[in-house]
This record gives structure tokens, C-alpha cells and sequence, in this order.
């Protein structure tokens, strides 16, 4: 069995408006991807954007390697959203 075969995902869903998706991102890749990137037990990120019209929808998924290190994230309850206040902006 390969090292990667157990890995865990963690998911969240975020809406915004049009205008303020491009900020969005940015924050990701300024703020949020970097962090992420710093801790133990991080595999990877993906984002996906689909654009509603009046909104856009971003579904974030992250990868682990095990269920202990999204509990080092996201603590004992890995259901509720790791939200930082600047993100609460968008």
C-alpha cells in the first residue's frame, strides 16, 4: 500500500459577490494557502469557482494525511468552519 492511500479531505463551501471573488482569491493565495502549507500533515488544496450570477460560489477542498492532522487544524470538531476574522471581509 502506498504511503498517500489514506489520506483525509476536509471540505467548505464560501459564497461572495462578483465583485469581491477576486479578492477571495487573492486572500487564499496570500493568507490562507500559506498557512495551510505550514502545517503538519498538509497535502494539498484545491479550489474550484462556479459563478451563480448574483453570487460566486467557491468550494474549497483540503487534503491530510491522516484525520489526526485535520483535528490539529480544525480541532475536535473537524464539521465547524476554521474561519480567521479577515476573512469574515468577504
Amino acid at each position: 500500500m502506498a504511503e498517500d492511500d489514506n489520506l483525509a479531505a476536509r471540505a467548505w463551501c464560501y459564497w461572495t459577490t462578483p465583485e469581491r471573488a477576486r479578492e477571495y482569491i487573492e486572500h487564499l493565495h496570500t493568507f490562507v494557502f500559506p498557512q495551510l502549507r505550514a502545517m503538519a500533515g498538509h497535502r494539498g488544496t484545491f479550489v474550484l469557482q462556479k459563478d451563480l450570477g448574483e453570487r460566486v460560489e467557491f468550494s474549497v477542498l483540503t487534503i491530510w494525511e491522516s484525520m489526526d492532522a485535520i483535528h490539529n487544524f480544525a480541532d475536535e470538531n473537524p464539521e465547524i468552519a476554521v474561519v480567521h476574522p479577515e476573512q469574515k471581509l468577504f
